[in-house]
């Protein structure tokens, strides 16, 4: 029987709670909850006045108030994760079903059934963590009960409820709030003085010429690292709760670290290219610089939102622990905890069982979790053991209440649809899946009929995967530019192609043969490609669509350097240059970004770039759109001009046209995302979990790495509708394999750069001015 609130005078919860078991009376007072969150479902989908699901809401509330002051945890630092997902489900229950009462569309009271799940969910997790901690309950009497834990003022009228802000929650336990103790903020100082030391050691040793490429990248790897885990230790303080002016510098300065940081990382990778600018170290040291005062302003904005917002205490309960703040990488879980929610009710972490089990949930069909985990979910577990779970669910139908039979099986039959249709690979692990499949589609539980449509469409799927009728991106065979359309624009061909040279070729002509020639790489990669940094695995066997991309970028801006240093009269070395910048130029009308910045880094390598008697031939109008096109790829707040024009692109309704992203750019997002962020999240310091082999997965992570990945598979799927001139394809082939096979694979630097030296010695003021007045006549 469940327990009623403080108007129920026919119940004593003391005298149940002695005839009861322990075991029985968490059921009792979770069951109390569950009850109650039927009830608001019962009377959304039956369209009940407003008033009603006001009263409902209220009741809902007053369980959970009971279960939890009941367990004795309030004061608990394990418990405050818990509590805070309980606060956040009920947040959004109640401004979900305010929006469903004043109109009740099929989405308003879909989103008030997600709502109640996550409630539910979040107070199950709360009692298994509780039971397994071994929390004592307390004997609660009804009339002892409302006299020192009464209702908070916003919970005894409806009016009151319907203005909640956020930030009321936090008053729900009994005036309850998060605190940061000092011992906190000393932590925090801390750690930014640690990385601030090293900052200042890594610049002394750069400028000391102690540090090698292999040297510097390292370094700033592991700064990048410590850096991530001082974040995430800021990331903890719920902002939700502290929505004013105060929180915004905060907000502010902590997204300008990160895009500092970002800046750092783009400024190394330069500074360690074969063909690196000559002032790229300094540029280095400038970006150190901005990480440094970053960090500073930061620290400062925390302490002083903090202390304004009162959360500052001298009291021990603190949110964050300082094991929390020293390592955050990993950490043990209990099988009770299965599933962490950050404030948005968005999934922070998880193990794998309950990753795998809230996939199955037919409430998240079509969400961006499902997309999240099966683009990422080879990066902690393999498509072996992802189908051995959905098998065992199908076939034992493991489930919760809520769902039937029926349900289950179709569910699962969608999941697998859609990993076969979408994000299956071409490897011996997925295509052994692919023929179980089919021996599962043969199994018993066939006998509904929804169950049989399922099955339906999923054998064909499999039928057609395995023929390659489906595939997620474009395949090297099915190039649709390749074959010549009445709708593509018309080629601007060359006056004689039997003999083609480069500056017989029309710049947009040219821009569109490279364009054909970056996508084969390009749409061949594939999304797992993307995860674990597998692009940088020097010692990896397997055939790498994005090291052949990377390989066709190094070759275009070695084939510039190089055309332009071969040509030993200044007239034709200009000429070459405007070529290429026109080229460059037309890349970014065809939205090409890879090829463009495969140019300009040509142009801006150290060899080409200090030939500035030559760069002085160029007309102002050329120099004009070299220092337009240099300002949108520039690295400058993390590529922010060339980010916001690739938005602006996808997100254009009347755009359709091709994209080839700076996959450099993004490449370094996931490098700093997988660095910069640890792999399992540490909940809790329970010593009575530490055996456990589960470990809370940081869900976080892989969803950054997603939004990514789907951005480059949107641009995948945008189509560029060109056609090839074959004689200009072996042209540019010929071109671009010529250096490399030249220089045995490699680039021989020493010798490029003494052909620039040889070209435009290195010149004193003096000489500049005397030759300056000899080629102008006055000498």
């Amino acid at each position: 029987m469940p327990i009623s609130d403080s108007n129920d005078k026919n119940i004593n919860v003391t005298s149940q709670a002695k005839e009861e078991s322990a075991e029985k009376f968490w059921s009792l007072l979770l069951e109390n909850v569950t009850s109650a969150v039927h009830d608001l479902e019962v009377s959304i989908e039956t369209n009940q006045n407003k008033d009603i699901l006001l009263q409902q809401l209220l009741t809902i509330i007053e369980k959970i108030r009971i279960l939890v002051v009941a367990s004795n945890t309030l004061e608990i630092l394990d418990f405050k994760v818990n509590h805070r997902q309980i606060l956040n489900s009920i947040s959004s229950l109640i401004q979900c079903t305010k929006v469903a009462s004043d109109l009740k569309t099929l989405e308003n009271i879909g989103a008030v059934q997600k709502c109640c799940h996550e409630v539910s969910l979040a107070n199950k997790h709360f009692v298994v963590a509780a039971k397994e901690f071994g929390a004592n309950l307390m004997n609660l009497d009804l009339i002892d009960f409302t006299e020192k834990f009464p209702k908070p003022n916003f919970l005894k009228n409806f009016s009151d409820l319907e203005s909640l802000s956020e930030s009321d929650f936090f008053d729900l336990f009994n005036g309850e709030t998060l605190h940061f103790d000092q011992e906190f903020i000393n932590l925090l100082d801390k750690s930014r003085k640690s990385l601030i030391r090293s900052i200042s050691l890594l610049v002394k040793t750069i400028r000391l010429n102690k540090c090698n490429s292999n040297t510097l990248i390292s370094e700033v790897r592991s700064l990048v690292i410590d850096v991530g885990n001082y974040l995430a230790s800021v990331d903890e303080i719920p902002i939700s709760s502290l929505l004013d002016d105060i929180s915004m510098d905060f907000k502010v300065n902590r997204i300008t670290l990160y895009n500092n940081l970002a800046s750092l990382v783009n400024a190394t990778q330069q500074a360690t290219s074969p063909l690196c600018p000559i002032n790229s170290l300094e540029y280095v040291i400038l970006n150190l610089g901005l990480v440094e005062r970053s960090i500073k302003d930061l620290f400062v904005s925390t302490k002083f939102l903090l202390e304004e917002k009162g959360t500052l205490s001298n009291e021990d309960n603190t949110s964050i622990s300082k094991e929390n703040l020293k390592n955050k990488s990993l950490a043990d879980d209990n099988d009770g905890l299965e599933l962490v929610f950050g404030s948005d009710l968005s999934v922070k972490g998880g193990t794998l069982k309950g990753l795998l089990n809230y996939l199955l949930n037919d409430s998240i069909s079509g969400s961006n979790f499902e997309s999240q985990f099966l683009l990422t979910y080879r990066t902690f577990t393999t498509s072996t053991i992802l189908y051995e779970h959905l098998r065992q669910f199908f076939v034992e139908n493991v489930n919760t209440k809520k769902l039937t039979s029926e349900l289950v099986r179709v569910r699962v039959l969608e999941v697998l649809e859609l990993w076969v249709e979408n994000y299956s690979e071409e490897t011996e692990e997925d295509t052994k899946i692919l023929n179980e499949i089919l021996h599962l589609c043969q199994s018993k539980f066939l006998e509904h009929q929804k169950v049989k449509n399922a099955v339906d469409k999923l054998i064909q799927t499999v039928e057609e995967k395995k023929k390659g009728r489906l595939s997620k991106s474009f395949s090297s065979n099915s190039v649709f530019f390749l074959k010549f359309s009445l709708n593509s624009p018309p080629p601007i061909l060359p006056k004689n192609l039997l003999k083609i040279s480069l500056l017989d070729i029309d710049p947009l002509e040219l821009a569109r043969q490279l364009t054909i020639l970056e996508s084969h790489d390009f749409i061949s990669i594939k999304p797992f490609e993307f995860l674990n940094k597998e692009w940088s695995n020097k010692n990896s066997m397997e055939i790498s669509n994005i090291k052949n991309a990377a390989k066709t970028f190094n070759m275009i801006m070695r084939w510039v350097a190089e055309t332009v240093l071969n040509a030993t009269e200044i007239k034709l070395r200009a000429a070459y240059i405007k070529q290429f910048i026109l080229t460059a130029e037309r890349c970014r009308t065809l939205n090409n970004f890879n090829t463009l910045m495969s140019l300009l880094a040509g142009l801006n390598s150290a060899p080409v770039h200090r030939l500035r008697r030559t760069f002085d031939q160029l007309s102002s109008k050329t120099k004009a759109i070299l220092d337009s096109i240099g300002t949108l790829m520039s690295t400058t707040k993390n590529y922010s001009a060339y980010r916001e024009t690739l938005h602006h692109l996808q997100n254009s309704a009347s755009s359709s046209a091709g994209i080839i992203p700076f996959l450099g750019c993004h490449l370094t997002d996931l490098t700093f995302i997988e660095d910069g962020n640890p792999q399992f999240l540490k909940i809790n310091n329970n010593q009575n979990h530490q055996q456990n082999k589960n470990k809370i997965i940081n869900f976080s992570k892989r969803i950054r790495t997603s939004e990514v990945i789907k951005l480059i598979l949107n641009c995948q799927r945008r189509i560029y509708n060109l056609t090839p001139i074959v004689e200009i394809q072996n042209f540019l082939k010929e071109k671009l394999t010529a250096g490399e096979e030249a220089d045995g694979g490699g680039l021989d630097e020493t010798r490029i750069y003494e052909l620039s030296l040889s070209l435009e010695p290195r010149e004193r003021d003096d000489e500049k001015i005397a030759r300056l007045l000899a080629e102008s006549g006055f000498l």
